[in-house]
């Protein structure tokens, strides 16, 4: 039991971490075309 709760865990981190990693992705993308 403690093994699966800790699967899904990491699981939901790796999903967090993967749309911050995309919302940083898209903050970036729109500084670049306010400098062009």
């Amino acid at each position: 039991l403690l093994n699966d709760t800790c699967i899904i865990l990491a699981q939901i981190a790796s999903k967090h971490q993967m749309t911050a990693l995309q919302q940083q992705i898209q903050f970036l993308n729109r500084l670049n075309h306010w400098n062009e």
